[in-house]
Protein backbone atom coordinates (compact mmCIF):
# COMPACT_ATOMS: atom_id res chain seq x y z
CA UNK A 1 0.00 0.00 0.00
CA UNK A 2 0.94 3.48 -0.52
CA UNK A 3 2.96 4.46 2.73
CA UNK A 4 5.07 8.00 1.73
CA UNK A 5 3.77 11.19 2.25
CA UNK A 6 1.66 13.03 0.04
CA UNK A 7 2.96 14.17 -3.70
CA UNK A 8 4.61 17.46 -3.18
CA UNK A 9 3.78 17.53 0.63
CA UNK A 10 5.72 20.94 1.03
CA UNK A 11 5.27 22.63 -2.18
CA UNK A 12 2.39 24.87 -1.00
CA UNK A 13 1.41 27.54 -3.25
CA UNK A 14 0.42 31.40 -2.27
CA UNK A 15 -2.68 30.95 -1.58
CA UNK A 16 -2.38 27.66 0.73
CA UNK A 17 0.17 29.71 2.68
CA UNK A 18 -2.43 32.75 3.16
CA UNK A 19 -5.26 30.14 4.53
CA UNK A 20 -2.90 28.15 6.41
CA UNK A 21 -1.70 31.62 7.83
CA UNK A 22 -5.47 32.67 8.67
CA UNK A 23 -5.47 29.08 10.55
CA UNK A 24 -2.95 30.13 12.49
CA UNK A 25 -4.29 33.39 13.63
CA UNK A 26 -7.10 31.79 14.92
CA UNK A 27 -5.36 29.40 16.60
CA UNK A 28 -2.97 31.80 18.25
CA UNK A 29 -6.47 33.89 19.48
CA UNK A 30 -8.02 30.70 21.35
CA UNK A 31 -4.65 29.99 22.82
CA UNK A 32 -4.50 33.51 24.62
CA UNK A 33 -7.44 32.66 26.73
CA UNK A 34 -5.76 29.71 28.36
CA UNK A 35 -3.60 29.89 31.49
CA UNK A 36 0.25 29.40 30.61
CA UNK A 37 0.48 26.69 32.64
CA UNK A 38 -1.68 24.30 29.96
CA UNK A 39 -1.41 26.62 27.09
CA UNK A 40 1.83 24.54 25.35
CA UNK A 41 -0.26 21.60 26.32
CA UNK A 42 -3.04 22.72 24.78
CA UNK A 43 -1.22 24.23 21.76
CA UNK A 44 0.54 20.76 21.07
CA UNK A 45 -2.45 18.48 20.51
CA UNK A 46 -4.67 20.56 19.30
CA UNK A 47 -4.12 24.34 17.82
CA UNK A 48 -0.48 23.53 15.98
CA UNK A 49 -0.34 24.86 12.84
CA UNK A 50 1.71 23.60 10.23
CA UNK A 51 2.01 26.64 7.85
CA UNK A 52 4.11 25.12 5.00
CA UNK A 53 2.89 21.71 4.35
CA UNK A 54 -0.01 20.51 1.83
CA UNK A 55 -0.74 17.78 4.65
CA UNK A 56 0.01 18.87 8.40
CA UNK A 57 3.47 17.80 8.23
CA UNK A 58 4.71 14.29 8.59
CA UNK A 59 3.57 12.56 11.08
CA UNK A 60 2.41 14.63 14.09
CA UNK A 61 3.35 17.44 12.75
CA UNK A 62 -0.09 19.53 13.22
CA UNK A 63 -2.73 20.19 16.23
CA UNK A 64 -6.18 17.89 15.93
CA UNK A 65 -8.02 21.28 14.79
CA UNK A 66 -5.70 21.68 11.55
CA UNK A 67 -6.05 17.97 11.22
CA UNK A 68 -10.24 17.84 11.51
CA UNK A 69 -10.98 21.11 9.35
CA UNK A 70 -7.85 21.67 6.95
CA UNK A 71 -6.59 18.45 5.58
CA UNK A 72 -8.67 14.99 4.48
CA UNK A 73 -8.60 11.64 6.35
CA UNK A 74 -5.55 9.52 6.50
CA UNK A 75 -4.46 6.67 3.95
CA UNK A 76 -2.84 4.03 2.96
CA UNK A 77 -4.67 2.31 0.30
CA UNK A 78 -3.31 1.35 -2.99
CA UNK A 79 -4.91 4.40 -5.15
CA UNK A 80 -3.74 8.20 -6.04
CA UNK A 81 -5.35 9.15 -3.02
CA UNK A 82 -2.72 11.69 -0.70
CA UNK A 83 -2.49 10.79 2.65
CA UNK A 84 -4.22 14.12 4.71
CA UNK A 85 -3.88 16.27 1.50
CA UNK A 86 -5.64 20.28 1.90
CA UNK A 87 -9.57 19.93 1.14
CA UNK A 88 -9.45 22.64 -1.15
CA UNK A 89 -6.82 20.58 -3.35
CA UNK A 90 -7.69 20.85 -6.97
CA UNK A 91 -7.69 16.78 -7.90
CA UNK A 92 -10.67 15.11 -6.55
CA UNK A 93 -11.58 11.51 -7.52
CA UNK A 94 -14.96 10.62 -7.63
CA UNK A 95 -17.61 7.95 -8.70
CA UNK A 96 -19.16 10.41 -11.10
CA UNK A 97 -18.13 14.29 -12.04
CA UNK A 98 -20.04 16.11 -9.27
CA UNK A 99 -21.42 19.79 -10.70
CA UNK A 100 -18.80 21.81 -8.62
CA UNK A 101 -15.75 19.97 -10.52
CA UNK A 102 -14.52 19.86 -14.29
CA UNK A 103 -14.16 16.67 -15.72
CA UNK A 104 -10.72 16.14 -17.18
CA UNK A 105 -9.84 14.99 -20.74
CA UNK A 106 -8.17 11.16 -19.94
CA UNK A 107 -5.23 9.70 -17.94
CA UNK A 108 -2.61 7.61 -19.63
CA UNK A 109 1.11 6.11 -17.92
CA UNK A 110 3.92 7.38 -18.77
CA UNK A 111 7.31 5.96 -17.53
CA UNK A 112 9.98 8.18 -15.90
CA UNK A 113 13.40 7.20 -14.22
CA UNK A 114 12.25 3.53 -14.31
CA UNK A 115 8.40 4.52 -12.25
CA UNK A 116 5.07 4.56 -13.92
CA UNK A 117 3.63 8.08 -13.38
CA UNK A 118 -0.26 9.27 -13.99
CA UNK A 119 -0.57 11.97 -16.38
CA UNK A 120 -3.76 13.68 -16.02
CA UNK A 121 -5.12 15.58 -19.45
CA UNK A 122 -7.15 18.56 -19.33
CA UNK A 123 -8.12 21.73 -20.01
CA UNK A 124 -6.66 24.86 -18.32
CA UNK A 125 -8.69 27.69 -17.72
CA UNK A 126 -8.10 29.32 -20.84
CA UNK A 127 -9.66 25.97 -23.01
CA UNK A 128 -5.79 24.70 -23.38
CA UNK A 129 -5.17 21.33 -23.87
CA UNK A 130 -2.50 20.49 -20.99
CA UNK A 131 -0.78 17.64 -19.39
CA UNK A 132 -0.34 17.61 -16.03
CA UNK A 133 1.76 15.22 -13.52
CA UNK A 134 1.28 14.57 -9.99
CA UNK A 135 3.50 16.93 -8.76
CA UNK A 136 1.50 19.62 -11.04
CA UNK A 137 -1.76 19.11 -9.57
CA UNK A 138 -1.97 21.33 -6.55
CA UNK A 139 -0.58 24.44 -9.01
CA UNK A 140 -4.35 24.07 -10.90
CA UNK A 141 -6.11 27.45 -10.95
CA UNK A 142 -9.21 25.34 -10.43
CA UNK A 143 -10.80 22.68 -9.15
CA UNK A 144 -10.78 18.93 -11.95
CA UNK A 145 -12.65 15.49 -11.56
CA UNK A 146 -11.00 12.47 -12.47
CA UNK A 147 -14.15 9.77 -12.66
CA UNK A 148 -14.06 5.98 -12.31
CA UNK A 149 -14.36 5.73 -15.88
CA UNK A 150 -10.78 7.75 -16.47
CA UNK A 151 -8.97 4.85 -14.85
CA UNK A 152 -11.24 2.38 -16.24
CA UNK A 153 -8.67 1.58 -18.94
CA UNK A 154 -5.94 1.41 -17.04
CA UNK A 155 -7.08 -0.69 -14.31
CA UNK A 156 -5.10 -4.32 -15.25
CA UNK A 157 -1.82 -2.27 -15.16
CA UNK A 158 -3.09 -0.20 -11.97
CA UNK A 159 -3.38 -3.75 -9.86
CA UNK A 160 0.46 -4.50 -10.69
CA UNK A 161 1.46 -1.67 -9.18
CA UNK A 162 3.53 -1.32 -6.27
CA UNK A 163 3.83 0.46 -2.55
CA UNK A 164 6.42 2.69 -4.27
CA UNK A 165 5.00 3.85 -7.48
CA UNK A 166 1.53 4.45 -5.59
CA UNK A 167 3.58 6.84 -3.57
CA UNK A 168 4.90 8.76 -6.73
CA UNK A 169 1.19 8.88 -7.55
CA UNK A 170 -0.76 9.92 -4.31
CA UNK A 171 -2.29 13.59 -5.76
CA UNK A 172 -5.77 13.40 -5.31
CA UNK A 173 -7.84 13.38 -2.81
CA UNK A 174 -11.70 12.06 -2.37
CA UNK A 175 -14.90 14.31 -3.89
CA UNK A 176 -16.68 13.81 -0.47
CA UNK A 177 -13.96 14.98 1.56
CA UNK A 178 -13.22 18.42 -0.71
CA UNK A 179 -14.48 22.11 0.43
CA UNK A 180 -13.62 25.41 -0.65
CA UNK A 181 -10.89 26.87 1.51
CA UNK A 182 -13.31 29.15 2.79
CA UNK A 183 -15.23 26.17 5.07
CA UNK A 184 -11.87 25.23 6.11
CA UNK A 185 -11.26 28.66 7.78
CA UNK A 186 -14.55 28.79 9.46
CA UNK A 187 -14.55 24.77 10.84
CA UNK A 188 -11.32 25.85 11.84
CA UNK A 189 -12.13 28.63 14.15
CA UNK A 190 -15.43 26.43 14.99
CA UNK A 191 -13.99 23.03 15.86
CA UNK A 192 -11.00 25.55 18.13
CA UNK A 193 -13.71 27.13 20.24
CA UNK A 194 -16.09 23.90 20.70
CA UNK A 195 -12.90 22.62 22.46
CA UNK A 196 -12.20 25.79 24.66
CA UNK A 197 -15.76 25.51 25.59
CA UNK A 198 -16.62 21.92 26.69
CA UNK A 199 -13.46 20.29 26.73
CA UNK A 200 -11.26 22.38 29.09
CA UNK A 201 -14.50 25.06 30.17
CA UNK A 202 -13.48 28.12 28.78
CA UNK A 203 -17.01 29.26 28.22
CA UNK A 204 -16.48 32.94 28.56
CA UNK A 205 -18.66 34.76 25.39
CA UNK A 206 -15.96 36.90 24.90
CA UNK A 207 -13.76 34.55 22.83
CA UNK A 208 -17.12 33.82 20.33
CA UNK A 209 -17.39 37.57 19.86
CA UNK A 210 -13.84 38.25 19.46
CA UNK A 211 -13.25 35.32 16.86
CA UNK A 212 -16.43 36.93 15.18
CA UNK A 213 -14.01 40.22 14.85
CA UNK A 214 -11.25 38.57 13.63
CA UNK A 215 -13.15 36.08 11.26
CA UNK A 216 -14.42 39.18 9.74
CA UNK A 217 -11.04 41.00 9.61
CA UNK A 218 -10.35 38.58 6.86
CA UNK A 219 -12.30 40.26 4.64
CA UNK A 220 -9.49 42.89 4.14
CA UNK A 221 -6.90 40.14 3.56
CA UNK A 222 -5.46 38.75 0.56
CA UNK A 223 -7.17 36.37 -0.65
CA UNK A 224 -10.31 37.99 0.83
CA UNK A 225 -12.33 35.96 3.73
CA UNK A 226 -16.02 36.64 4.01
CA UNK A 227 -17.80 34.83 6.99
CA UNK A 228 -20.63 32.57 5.75
CA UNK A 229 -23.76 32.42 7.18
CA UNK A 230 -23.46 29.10 8.03
CA UNK A 231 -20.98 29.70 10.92
CA UNK A 232 -23.23 29.26 14.46
CA UNK A 233 -24.46 32.37 15.77
CA UNK A 234 -24.55 31.42 19.44
CA UNK A 235 -21.78 29.26 21.41
CA UNK A 236 -24.55 27.03 22.67
CA UNK A 237 -24.85 25.10 19.21
CA UNK A 238 -21.53 24.29 19.34
CA UNK A 239 -20.82 23.14 23.20
CA UNK A 240 -22.70 19.30 23.05
CA UNK A 241 -22.31 16.13 21.52
CA UNK A 242 -24.56 16.55 18.34
CA UNK A 243 -25.70 12.84 19.02
CA UNK A 244 -26.19 12.37 22.61
CA UNK A 245 -26.61 16.11 23.23
CA UNK A 246 -23.93 15.83 26.50
CA UNK A 247 -21.64 18.16 26.88
CA UNK A 248 -18.04 17.19 25.32
CA UNK A 249 -16.52 16.94 28.57
CA UNK A 250 -19.07 14.36 29.47
CA UNK A 251 -17.29 11.32 29.83
CA UNK A 252 -19.95 9.12 29.43
CA UNK A 253 -18.31 6.41 32.06
CA UNK A 254 -22.09 6.31 33.52
CA UNK A 255 -22.93 4.06 30.69
CA UNK A 256 -20.15 1.48 31.50
CA UNK A 257 -21.01 -1.02 33.84
CA UNK A 258 -17.67 -2.39 34.54
CA UNK A 259 -14.08 -1.28 33.61
CA UNK A 260 -12.78 -1.05 30.61
CA UNK A 261 -10.53 -4.18 29.50
CA UNK A 262 -6.85 -3.70 28.71
CA UNK A 263 -5.17 -4.83 25.38
CA UNK A 264 -1.98 -5.34 24.85
CA UNK A 265 0.45 -2.59 23.07
CA UNK A 266 4.35 -2.14 22.06
CA UNK A 267 5.15 -0.75 24.76
CA UNK A 268 8.33 0.93 21.87
CA UNK A 269 5.14 2.52 20.18
CA UNK A 270 2.89 5.78 20.59
CA UNK A 271 0.06 4.48 23.07
CA UNK A 272 -2.90 6.42 21.05
CA UNK A 273 -5.34 4.25 23.33
CA UNK A 274 -6.58 7.62 24.77
CA UNK A 275 -8.32 7.93 21.30
CA UNK A 276 -10.41 4.95 21.68
CA UNK A 277 -12.48 6.00 24.33
CA UNK A 278 -15.81 6.40 24.47
CA UNK A 279 -15.36 10.59 24.98
CA UNK A 280 -12.76 10.71 23.03
CA UNK A 281 -13.41 13.98 20.83
CA UNK A 282 -14.20 12.83 17.08
CA UNK A 283 -15.25 15.12 14.03
CA UNK A 284 -18.38 14.22 12.83
CA UNK A 285 -20.60 15.61 9.89
CA UNK A 286 -24.10 15.95 10.65
CA UNK A 287 -25.17 15.44 7.47
CA UNK A 288 -23.14 12.16 5.90
CA UNK A 289 -20.10 13.28 3.38
CA UNK A 290 -21.56 12.97 -0.27
CA UNK A 291 -19.58 13.27 -3.80
CA UNK A 292 -22.25 15.50 -5.50
CA UNK A 293 -22.14 18.09 -2.69
CA UNK A 294 -19.80 19.90 -0.37
CA UNK A 295 -20.79 19.12 2.31
CA UNK A 296 -18.01 19.80 4.54
CA UNK A 297 -18.26 23.23 6.33
CA UNK A 298 -19.25 25.30 9.63
CA UNK A 299 -22.97 24.09 9.64
CA UNK A 300 -22.26 20.77 9.37
CA UNK A 301 -18.94 19.83 10.87
CA UNK A 302 -19.19 19.38 14.68
CA UNK A 303 -17.45 17.58 17.47
CA UNK A 304 -19.03 14.60 19.33
CA UNK A 305 -18.32 11.72 21.46
CA UNK A 306 -16.21 9.00 19.57
CA UNK A 307 -19.24 6.62 20.62
CA UNK A 308 -21.62 8.32 19.07
CA UNK A 309 -19.70 9.01 16.29
CA UNK A 310 -19.40 5.47 15.46
CA UNK A 311 -22.60 4.54 16.28
CA UNK A 312 -24.08 7.06 13.17
CA UNK A 313 -21.21 5.58 11.02
CA UNK A 314 -22.25 6.96 7.50
CA UNK A 315 -26.06 8.14 8.12
CA UNK A 316 -27.24 11.14 9.10
CA UNK A 317 -28.33 12.09 12.28
CA UNK A 318 -32.21 11.32 11.53
CA UNK A 319 -31.56 8.09 10.10
CA UNK A 320 -29.60 7.38 13.43
CA UNK A 321 -32.07 8.29 15.76
CA UNK A 322 -34.49 6.58 13.92
CA UNK A 323 -32.73 3.06 14.41
CA UNK A 324 -31.96 3.84 18.29
CA UNK A 325 -35.98 4.53 18.46
CA UNK A 326 -36.08 1.10 16.93
CA UNK A 327 -33.04 -0.85 18.75
CA UNK A 328 -34.94 0.28 21.60
CA UNK A 329 -38.22 -0.73 20.88
CA UNK A 330 -36.97 -4.15 20.00
CA UNK A 331 -35.49 -4.34 23.74
CA UNK A 332 -38.45 -2.97 25.67
CA UNK A 333 -40.85 -5.83 23.40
Amino acid sequence: MAKGRTVAANEVTFMDEKILDFCEAISNLLLNFIDPENRQVIKDEYGKVHTRSRDAGAGRGAGKWQRDAVTTRGTTSKTPISNRNLRWHPLVLANTAPPWATPIEKIEIITEANSPLLIFHLKDSKGKNIAVPPTEVHLLEKRYVATTANFSPLASMLREWTDDDWTRNACAIKADEACHWQDSIETYALLGLSTLYSKFSYSSYEIFMEMNELLRSFSTSVPKFILSDRFPKDIEEIKNCPICRNPLEDNLERFRFSKRGLTWQPIWATNKRSEGEDSSLQVMHVMPLIEAEIRHNSSNVRYGHRWCNIAMTDHDLDETLAFMREVIKKHEN
